[in-house]
């Protein structure tokens, strides 16, 4: 957790594991990422983790062969619960190379846990 100050909760998301799924690879860039709420319910996540600004989400997929980004994600959870689990619907990754899909839309249903995998619970 970097901040908790009662009106903002930002958390440095180191890395990411995928459960499932139909793709065989993804690699996740701009790490470390910033979950951030200022609203209870809802919270924005984006690149470069909480310091920098302005830092687009990125992954690769097919091994490299294609990269996605995305200016902010956006979303919503469940307030007091844990681990915290985050819905966000219809995002909308531009591809900035390769020949794949452009653009590829996901809809992620996230669980974030500790790196010790504790739950996590924004009160």
């Amino acid at each position: 957790m970097r901040t908790n100050s009662g009106s903002l909760v930002e958390l440095k998301v180191e890395s990411f594991k995928l459960e499932g799924g139909t793709c065989a690879s993804f690699t996740f860039e701009n790490l470390p990422w910033c979950l951030s709420s200022s609203v209870v319910g809802e919270w924005v996540m984006k690149g470069g983790g909480c310091e920098k600004e302005n830092v687009p989400l990125a992954y690769s997929s097919n091994n490299g062969a294609c990269k996605y980004q995305l200016g902010t994600m956006i979303g919503s959870y469940l307030w007091k619960t844990s681990p915290l689990s985050m819905v966000t619907e219809g995002q909308t990754w531009t591809r900035v190379s390769g020949l794949c899909a452009s653009p590829t839309v996901f809809d992620w249903s996230l669980t974030l846990v500790t790196s010790s995998e504790g739950g996590l619970m924004i009160v």
